[in-house]
């Protein structure tokens, strides 16, 4: 098992790398196209915000299932 972790840590640090990539190219498609009202300067930092979120609540469940 001292030999899967870290390849495993090197798997997470890749999916988050590319997860974050996802994430601002998301975000900043919402922030265009709902930039044309007088909510548009919070569309993105609020996607931002939410899609975080959301990725560290899968995080914990997956560090959950580890221990």
């Amino acid at each position: 098992m001292t030999r899967a972790f870290p390849v495993r840590a090197e798997a997470l640090v890749a999916m988050e790398r590319d997860w974050i990539a996802c994430r601002d190219a998301r975000c900043a498609y919402d922030g265009i196209t709902n930039g044309g009202g007088t909510g548009g300067a919070l569309a993105e930092p609020t996607c931002t915000l939410n899609e975080t979120a959301r990725q560290v609540i899968l995080l914990m469940a997956y560090r959950r299932d580890r221990t």
